[in-house]
């Protein structure tokens, strides 16, 4: 019923929204382009985002410059393959122009270099996989990026079966042997996790290792990951702790009413995602919503329209399937089953002993409140002996968000990958 409960007031609030739209409009645009009603348009705009069901964002990934290159190419995204949680994306640079206009004037018909094929996995936590744009565009200067792009398990028809941690390693490595199959490399499939996948990744990796498949990753890299959620914890990682899973189980999973391709389905609500989102961090907000109307009164349009575009692409939330979430609640936090040693996938033991050989980047966020410091870096002493091809990196003044995106991550954190990913 909660479910239907938030569906319905936004049904009601729809003709409102819309002249909170229309307001916005007039303000910014036509003879109500005055302070006090900029102010109010703003705010009630904030109040319009925020109860109205986001769909899902565009990429909008492109032109990338190459590594070793000076002229931006195109981008080409496509659907590689489509499975009923979630499709597997590519993203890959086309040719420049001129160099294909050369290349015929030629009859040049020798093989274009091989990239190399990254494979992000991108978090199954309540937003879409659009939040890791900036990282796609950083990656793409590097290689080919296949991206985890995630479904709203309300779309998912119960027909379609369930997803639990055990089919998500599985749906990882089915995804590393297409990599594979597609598109083969010596140097094989370099494997990046980002936040809360970093387990599942790990224990994909770590099983086609020891079953000696082709498939298994050249190089982990791993940002922002709780593969040991009990050392340093934060906020999220004690709210785990702290409550029995049954606790999570009859306060936040609710049933997808009629209207939706999922209906019946038991889903962790997206809206609760983001409800939690705000509250971590409540002054933050309070302080960011204050600037956008500030900058309404001054008349900064480019101001406000950058707040609103950061808010609406955490607004744009998914739900996410039940049984998903209470196995990440239990095993990954609760039990921490990687890091003790004891985790199982599908009846076969997960031994990070035998990734010793290959190359491990942990990087982390000196100012991260969701994985803290250290939560990461633990793989480097799970996955066997240290080595020279294991590094940690701590990147100074950056927060979670700043590990996958935005201007410092571009500037800061990309050049640690990508040393990374040469040196694999």
């Amino acid at each position: 019923m909660r479910y239907a409960a938030v569906e319905a007031s936004r049904q009601l609030a729809a003709p409102w929204v819309s002249v909170a739209d229309a307001l916005r409009s007039w303000t910014a645009k036509g003879p109500l382009n005055v302070a006090p009603a900029r102010v109010v348009a703003t705010a009630l705009g904030t109040w319009a985002d925020a109860v109205r069901r986001w769909p899902k964002p565009e990429f909008g990934v492109g032109p990338v410059i190459a590594a070793g290159e000076s002229t931006p190419r195109a981008v080409q995204d496509c659907l590689a393959v489509e499975t009923p949680f979630c499709g597997l994306r590519r993203f890959e640079l086309l040719p420049p122009v001129e160099s294909m206009v050369q290349r015929n004037m030629a009859m040049d018909t020798r093989p274009t270099p091989a990239r190399r094929q990254i494979l992000l996995v991108a978090p199954l936590s309540g937003n879409f996989a659009t939040l890791l744009r900036d990282t796609v565009s950083g990656l793409l200067t590097e290689g080919d990026v296949w991206l985890t792009d995630w479904r709203c398990a309300s779309e998912v028809p119960l027909g379609e079966g369930d997803l639990g941690l055990d089919d998500f390693v599985a749906l990882l490595q089915r995804f590393l042997r297409h990599i594979a199959d597609i598109a083969p490399s010596e140097a094989g499939c370099h494997l990046v996790a980002v936040c809360q996948p970093g387990v599942a990744a790990l224990a994909a990796a770590a099983l086609l290792k020891e079953a000696g498949d082709d498939a298994a990753p050249a190089s982990i890299a791993l940002l922002g990951c709780p593969i040991d959620p009990r050392v340093n914890p934060k906020v999220p990682n004690r709210l785990a702790f702290d409550r029995p899973l049954a606790w999570f189980e009859h306060n936040l999973l609710q049933t997808v009413p009629a209207g939706f391709a999922g209906v019946g389905r038991r889903v962790y609500p997206g809206h609760l995602q983001h409800l939690a989102f705000l509250c971590l961090k409540p002054h933050y907000h309070v302080e960011k919503h204050t600037g956008a109307l500030l900058a309404a009164w001054r008349g900064d349009h480019e101001g406000v329209a950058t707040h609103d575009a950061f808010y609406r692409e955490f607004r744009a939330t998914l739900d996410l399937p039940a049984t998903f979430y209470l196995d990440t609640i239990d095993r990954v936090f609760q039990r921490a089953e990687l890091a003790r040693g004891a985790m199982v996938v599908a009846g076969q033991a997960v031994d990070l002993a035998v990734l010793a050989s290959t190359p491990l980047l942990a990087v982390e966020g000196e100012l991260d409140d969701i994985t803290g410091p250290g939560q990461t870096a633990a793989a480097l002493s799970l996955c066997g002996a240290a080595t020279a091809a294991r590094r940690h990196h701590l990147q100074p003044g950056v927060g979670h968000l700043g590990l996958f995106s935005g201007s410092r991550f571009l500037a800061e954190v990309m050049p640690v990958l990508a040393a990374h990913l040469e040196a694999a």
